[in-house]
């Protein structure tokens, strides 16, 4: 992936792009939670069918936006879970 950005770039790559794709890539399956959950919402759990050629260049493209948007998205799926999982007390925990 190194040689496709230098390729692209030109010039030297910088130490913060492979920090940007690591953070990228450990963000990602929280925005991920954030997409299917809205997704999950707006069509009621319904699956839905489309022909691959168009659903193919739609999952790359949100699963691309949803990674490079990680630093947007996913701190809105990490708090949901902190909220959820905090105020749903169900953790091996005895009430007496």
């Amino acid at each position: 992936m190194g040689f496709f950005f230098k390729y692209v770039g030109g010039g030297e790559l910088e130490p913060v792009i492979f920090v940007f794709l690591a953070i990228s890539a450990l963000l990602y399956p929280y925005s991920k939670f954030v997409y299917d959950s809205i997704m999950n919402f707006l069509l009621g759990g319904r699956a839905w069918a489309m022909p691959t050629i168009i659903y193919l260049p739609w999952a790359f493209f949100t699963r691309y936006f949803l990674w490079a948007g990680a630093f947007i998205v996913a701190p809105i799926g990490i708090l949901f879970l902190y909220i959820y999982h905090t105020k749903n007390h169900t953790f091996d925990e005895i009430e007496e």
